[in-house]
């Protein structure tokens, strides 16, 4: 309203918004890390910067899309356009729906939503430095064909497991569990171990290292956003009449008062 009143222009606007706004992205993004997941369910913390760069990026991002359909003449249905264009950002994630198996055009919506690459930030900054667990141990090939593996630590060391060499560590061992974990529950014994068994299921998430890049994809979704909030925050006021002027009427004769102006200077 006091853009179109003249009060001060559109960037202005837009630039004081951004000064309250991307501060408060940070506190809220902290406040989701912290004391949940850090420290109360134990996750390494050399991955709390990482998750948090993310987790801001990406509640900055859904904050600027917010803002573009809260400039829709009927406010229910500004509402509607983003509840719609949140919950896309979870269908078109990649983990209910492999990316690869999405047909054109509606790929594009795995790519321009933010989820798709606030997903693998965070799964990656709170795995990566996880480990190793008490009940996964390394484990090797016996041989050159990889039909039989030997358990190299471990209550078994020595004797044969089934060892999962897809998924090799850092020294190029294969892992196995314990007898005690179901074999639905063994996804590694190292945080990248775990993440490499979780990309089989879900392509999204992976061991490589691409949360800067990713983060960054979902800082310049946000700022497309603003921009185009901008712009139409500039098409919204473009319509508005040209506010009348201020300065009272003027009057040549007591004659052309109004008649309650002639009765009260009457008194």
């Amino acid at each position: 309203r006091e853009v179109k009143d003249g009060m001060y222009r559109s960037y202005l606007y837009a630039l004081s918004n951004l000064v309250v706004q991307f501060p408060l992205m940070a506190i809220l993004s902290l406040a989701c890390l912290f004391p949940g997941p850090y420290p109360m369910m134990d996750f390494p913390l050399q991955g709390f910067g990482v998750v948090l760069f993310g987790y801001i990026a990406q509640s900055w991002a859904l904050e600027c899309m917010a803002q573009f359909f809260s400039c829709e003449d009927n406010m229910l249905l500004g509402l509607l356009n983003f509840l719609s264009s949140w919950f896309q950002t979870f269908l078109f994630s990649g983990l209910f729906l492999p990316v690869a198996n999405v047909i054109w055009p509606f790929r594009i919506f795995c790519y321009i939503f933010c989820y798709r690459w606030a997903i693998p930030v965070t799964c990656w900054g709170m795995q990566r430095w996880a480990g190793p667990y008490d009940e996964a141990f390394q484990c090797a090939a016996a041989d050159a064909t990889g039909a039989v593996a030997l358990a190299v630590a471990g209550p078994k060391q020595g004797l044969p497991v089934f060892c999962n060499l897809k998924t090799p560590d850092e020294e190029g061992y294969g892992f196995y569990c314990s007898d005690s974990i179901p074999a639905t529950g063994c996804a590694g014994r190292t945080g990248p171990q775990t993440l490499d068994s979780l990309s089989m299921a879900f392509p999204t998430i992976s061991s490589k290292d691409e949360w800067l890049t990713f983060s960054l994809l979902m800082y310049g979704m946000a700022i497309c956003w603003r921009i185009l909030h901008l712009i139409r925050v500039m098409a919204v006021c473009s319509r508005s009449a040209q506010p009348a002027s201020s300065s009272p009427p003027a009057f040549s004769s007591p004659s052309q008062l109004p008649a309650s102006v002639s009765s009260v200077s009457s008194c």
